[in-house]
């Protein structure tokens, strides 16, 4: 069961608090779609090009954040791209690597968000 919380932290993506009303209006419709499409929905097939159209609206709470920035200090330690990420806040690291740039740019945590379906599931981040 999940427990929500009123003190839950959740951190907006870059931008997303300075985009247009349309642009939001059609990331709302396109992901409730894809909520609606339930158990055919498939994920490695269609987490791409939902991104696409979303990515740049999402909001983050910070347990996922924290655990992937677990898995990314053990899984890829030597990508220069996230060298020093320990280091950023809770609020900054979304700043460095939560900017999207596309889902194929290596730096960002879309990258890292939609290459986890197609990982191996004993190296994958807990989800």
């Amino acid at each position: 069961m999940v427990r929500r919380s009123a003190e839950l932290q959740l951190l907006p993506s870059p931008g997303l608090t300075d985009a247009p009303v349309l642009d939001l209006m059609c990331s709302h419709f396109v992901l409730t779609l894809a909520a609606k499409q339930g158990g055919k929905f498939n994920v490695r097939r269609d987490l791409n090009g939902l991104l696409s159209l979303a990515g740049r609206h999402l909001v983050w709470p910070a347990p996922a954040l924290a655990r992937l920035r677990e898995f990314l200090g053990r899984s890829w330690r030597d990508n220069e791209f996230w060298r020093g990420h320990e280091a950023l806040g809770a609020r900054a690291f979304p700043e460095r690597h939560g900017v999207w740039r596309g889902p194929y740019e290596e730096g960002t945590l879309f990258f890292t968000w939609t290459n986890t379906p197609k990982t191996p599931p004993k190296t994958c981040w807990p989800c």
